[in-house]
């Protein structure tokens, strides 16, 4: 059996919904879905390869997936798809500006002879670990719960390195829009042309602005990112994380995740396993009520 974070997070939140998506598609929760893109342009913005061309290929697989299997939204999916897109192409604007040091996809370890830890996080050349992730808002509650993740302790303790986590604050969903500034500006109540994010020391703006979105206005993804760091819009943050002791790889990490592929190797049919019922409905509707309430 091979795990990553992800195989034990959705495990840990509810199993029988990780049995059932183990033999079914699910619909794409649109954060999830943004994540998993996002992280592959960044790889292949560490190896060189055109922005553009990056951006380009990000928004044909996100808009391919939100067709099927289709995202997980009450909402419109067409407009909200579009503000996922928006995010991606201004965001692989932003990161294409600093100095990226080239990346490698992150090793599979074994745990025993029949369980190994797949390493999300990518590498670069002096084997430091590098985990992009979203965030609603970079705080010190997202902070602790990244650092308390089986994406940053399991993946270097699997591998016995430090990693730098790079957080992008993406915003929350709300009314059927993502609202970030990645993809949301504001319209000047009277100057023609002007738009704004902020005021320049982070205060929000006085006065009747309207909303502009990135995937509505004629504004390139370059021109967007000039108009964000021209208003000191910062949304993205580097944290390094030291590696842990051996002692602690070994008993809170390798026992642990162990004892877990036990748990999930002995799981049968997904009606004989228990319901979690306080992961239905948060931190949101989970897609498959309709199985387990039908």
């Amino acid at each position: 059996m091979i795990l990553s974070a992800a195989d034990l997070d959705a495990f840990q939140k509810c199993p029988r919904r990780w049995k059932i998506q183990q033999s079914e598609d699910a619909r794409w929760n649109p954060k999830a879905l943004f994540d998993s893109t996002f992280r592959r342009a960044i790889l292949a913005l560490s190896n060189g390869e055109d922005k553009a061309k990056v951006a380009s290929n990000a928004v044909a697989t996100f808009l391919e997936k939100c067709v099927t299997p289709g995202l997980e939204t009450l909402h419109d999916p067409y407009t909200l798809a579009h503000d996922w897109t928006s995010v991606l192409q201004t965001a692989i604007e932003a990161v294409s500006r600093a100095t990226l040091l080239c990346l490698k996809p992150g090793i599979t370890v074994p745990l025993s002879s029949e369980i190994s830890w797949r390493v999300s996080a990518f590498e670069d050349e002096s084997g430091m670990l590098h985990r992009w992730a979203s965030v609603a808002k970079i705080d010190n509650d997202s902070i602790a719960r990244e650092l308390h993740s089986w994406s940053v302790f399991g993946d270097c303790s699997a591998v016995g390195a430090p990693m730098m986590i790079h957080l992008i604050e993406v915003g929350q969903q709300r009314s059927g829009h993502q609202h970030t500034p990645w993809c949301r500006s504001w319209r000047h109540p009277a100057i023609a042309g002007r738009f704004a994010f902020q005021n320049k020391d982070g205060s929000p703006l006085k006065g009747d602005w309207k909303p502009v979105w990135f995937q509505d206005s004629k504004n390139n993804p370059a021109t967007w990112v000039d108009l964000m760091q021209r208003d000191n819009v910062s949304l993205i943050r580097h944290l390094p994380v030291r590696q842990p002791t051996s002692e602690q790889a070994a008993v809170l990490f390798r026992a642990q995740v162990l004892e877990q592929a036990k748990l999930m190797a002995a799981a049968g049919e997904w009606q004989t396993v228990p319901m979690t019922r306080s992961a239905c409905d948060f931190p949101t509707v989970c897609a498959w009520q309709f199985k387990c309430y039908g």
